[in-house]
């Protein structure tokens, strides 16, 4: 006969699993906001936003991130995706809604413990985690708010609406206010490589890829507003061939993938510096 003692304890640690990893979809419900973020890949989710209120509010891509706790690491949301052009910020109209795809380099794993925030005005929200059946039903209820009604009240509590996640106000998080804070470089959101791969190096240029040190290179460049590289700059300790530079700023161009930088709101032109890794065919 199993011990019941044991039975309990393997059910506490599913209980602790399933709230820790795992979860996909990310919910905060307040009688003045709603957020939900749900994940598409590891650098991609899906956010809306329903405005509840009686004013027009701005949600900015890098005001929604994700933390990782045992790390203690922020992944910050990068830009929207909006008619094939990115955006860096999300408007909500008083009583009305917003939603777009955000990118980011969230590097998101159910492996991990991690959820996602959204701090705005010296306060944190933090998103519940939500399993799928869970989700979709909160999201039926939400969907038959009648925003024109303006009685949000009465319409949760008759439709059974609870309330999801957790506020808290800077000085409540310290530390993680200041993890967020180092996020930037002097208020910029800077861009993010959200690809690359190492770079060949051709057989006539052996000989130069041996005096590499460690075998990488530095490379500056300039991500544009669109996210794409420009104004390559090799920087090396050695003289490398015309031909090998060529053939390294095209590779660059056509397999790595970038993310624009932003500044309140609105994604700018800023310059990148990174390592590539070089290989021998």
């Amino acid at each position: 006969m199993i011990n019941k003692k044991i039975v309990l304890i393997l059910i506490a640690i599913n209980i602790l699993f399933i709230y820790s990893y795992g979860y996909r979809k990310f919910l905060y419900i307040s009688r003045e906001e709603i957020f939900s973020v749900e994940i598409i890949s590891e650098n991609k989710v899906l956010f809306n936003f329903v405005n509840l209120s009686e004013f027009a509010k701005v949600i900015e891509a890098s005001q929604i991130f994700l933390y990782k706790e045992k790390i203690h690491r922020v992944c910050l949301g990068q830009v929207f995706e909006e008619n094939e052009n990115f955006s860096a910020s999300c408007l909500a109209m008083e009583w009305s809604s917003c939603g777009n795809i955000l990118w980011g380099k969230f590097k998101f794993s159910e492996k991990e413990c991690s959820t996602f925030y959204i701090y705005r005005g010296g306060v944190f929200y933090q998103l519940e985690g939500v399993g799928e059946s869970e989700f979709d039903y909160l999201r039926m209820l939400i969907e038959k708010l009648d925003l024109y009604k303006k009685n949000i009240k009465t319409q949760f509590y008759k439709l059974g609406i609870p309330y999801k996640g957790k506020m808290f106000f800077e000085e409540e998080r310290k530390n993680l206010a200041k993890i967020y804070e180092n996020s930037f470089v002097k208020g910029v959101n800077p861009p993010k490589i959200l690809k690359s791969i190492p770079i060949n190096c051709p057989d006539k240029f052996k000989d130069t890829c041996k005096k590499i040190k460690n075998g990488k290179l530095l490379i500056e460049g300039i991500i544009n507003k669109k996210g794409e590289i420009k104004g390559i700059k090799i920087i090396s300790h050695i003289k490398i061939p015309e031909e090998y530079k060529i053939y390294i700023i095209n590779f660059i161009k056509l397999n790595f993938s970038f993310l624009p930088a932003t500044l309140n709101g609105d994604i700018v032109a800023a310059k990148v510096k990174f390592k590539v890794k070089l290989k021998a065919n």
